[in-house]
């Protein structure tokens, strides 16, 4: 419509990866090298096998199932610490069943009506983290990698999250300055086959989802007619804004004569180029290394 966009810019981003969050990863990456012992009592610290016979007022099994305990049991619902935490292998107890307890417990024949369910822990084991040191760095990174010490490994992470932070980041600053073009100083027409392409390809991926088309048609017709079509009818507004920032972005890189590769564009090299040249990051550079560095890990 015209020219006053380029008066527009966006934020400068400074991303940080907070205490918090480094200290989260770091546990993360322990629990994925962690190794398993045996135990002959369940801790919190513990996973555990427990094998479930829901049991009626005459003590006779009317339904049967396999539970498993661990720390994410622990962190939904109370009643796995107290029900579990101290019990023994292979020693039987027993609780009053009642309907309130967690979904896991629950028996799947609520016609057997039990009242009791009984417990075994059939397998018990101690989840140990393993210690931060040259020989855990090497299993993990490999010999060549530069993180030689807790410290280096402390930074690593603090990179990595501050990049992925920045990319998250960009991308809202992105859409936002798209959204603001598009709402004043940009028209854009879609010709009809072109987003009647993009709606059914993204009919088609839905279909993939639901595992086959007859399987999308029966979602459908659950939802009933009125909904399913503004189902439909809010896939092909999805589409319309898509292609409208699509081709917003693409005149605003040519008006601003970014060097971009339309046919192959590596991932957000659109939206990191375009950021540089509004904001003139001076750390960009360095940025580029973080990302590259991360994404090589």
């Amino acid at each position: 419509k015209n020219n006053d966009w380029t008066s527009l810019s966006m934020k400068k981003i400074s991303p940080k990866a907070t205490k918090e969050e480094i200290d989260e990863a770091m546990i993360r990456l322990k629990k994925n090298y962690a190794d398993y012992k045996d135990t002959d009592v369940m801790a919190r610290h513990s996973i555990s096998k427990v094998s479930m016979s829901f049991l009626d007022k005459d003590w006779n099994e009317v339904d049967k199932g396999t539970l498993y305990v661990g720390e994410q049991e622990f962190d939904e619902f109370p009643f796995f610490v107290d029900t579990f935490v101290g019990k023994k292998k292979w020693k039987e107890f027993s609780i009053e069943y009642k309907k309130d307890l967690p979904p896991t417990v629950q028996t799947k024949k609520p016609e057997s009506k039990p009242t009791k369910i009984l417990f075994t822990l059939t397998d018990i084991k101690d989840v140990v983290l393993p210690e931060i040191n040259e020989e855990t760095l090497t299993k993990l990174f490999g010999k060549e990698s530069e993180v030689k010490n807790e410290s280096d490994l402390l930074k690593y992470i603090d990179d990595s999250i501050s990049a992925q932070k920045f990319d998250t980041e960009l991308i809202k600053e992105v859409e936002d300055f798209l959204k603001i073009i598009r709402e004043k100083y940009m028209e854009v027409t879609i010709p009809q086959t072109l987003l009647n392409q993009e709606v059914h390809v993204r009919l088609e991926n839905l279909e993939k989802r639901f595992g086959g088309k007859e399987k999308m048609e029966a979602y459908f017709k659950q939802m009933g007619d009125e909904k399913a079509k503004t189902f439909v009818d809010d896939i092909s507004l999805a589409a319309k804004e898509s292609l409208e920032k699509f081709f917003i972005l693409q005149k605003v890189a040519d008006e601003l004569k970014l060097d971009i590769n339309w046919e192959k564009p590596v991932d957000l090299e659109i939206e990191r180029k375009l950021y540089e040249k509004l904001v003139g990051d001076s750390t960009k550079e360095e940025w580029a290394k973080k990302v590259k560095k991360a994404a090589k890990k």
